[in-house]
């Protein structure tokens, strides 16, 4: 009772401050309150709606509330509208797609897209190798996209315990 003081408190700074937006949400969310957890992001959203981490904790609320897959999926592609730019929400809507939804064939352009905009970044050339690894695709292109990831960060431990794994 004394947090949800304390979560309608920092409700009233979610419009600038993120941060608050997400904490406060979080903890309706987890109370299963997930409307009111929405409404705290939908505002900081309507003033920031370049605000990834938001969008991503929106998603993810629903994508774990038993029978709110079609929602996250409906907010992933309102999030991709507002921001077309912005990788790490189309990496977020594969990830959605392919380990949510269990559709590869959904989930590979938002991949594909993901790696034109920021072709040189590990994280996304490890997730995309992971996906072709996982979908079946031939070996050589996961093993392909693994390489590319190692070029970029060769220590990255995730990196090459994935490719470990595929060899």
């Amino acid at each position: 009772r004394a947090f949800d003081h304390y979560a309608t408190l920092l409700s009233n700074f979610a419009v600038e401050d993120s941060d608050a937006a997400i904490t406060a949400g979080e903890h309706f969310a987890k109370s299963n309150r997930l409307g009111r957890a929405e409404r705290i992001i939908r505002k900081r959203l309507a003033q920031h709606p370049d605000d990834e981490e938001a969008w991503i904790e929106l998603i993810q609320w629903w994508e774990r509330r038993r029978g709110g897959m079609q929602r996250a999926k409906v907010i992933g592609l309102h999030s991709l509208e507002q921001n077309p730019q912005s990788a790490r929400l189309h990496n977020n809507f594969a990830l959605l797609l392919y380990y949510g939804c269990g559709d590869p064939v959904a989930a590979e352009p938002y991949y594909r897209r993901t790696l034109e905009l920021e072709p040189d970044d590990e994280t996304w050339l490890d997730n995309y190798a992971l996906f072709l690894w996982n979908a079946g695709r031939p070996i050589e292109q996961a093993e392909s996209m693994f390489q590319r990831a190692l070029e970029k960060d060769a220590t990255g431990s995730n990196i090459n315990s994935n490719y470990a794994e595929l060899l």
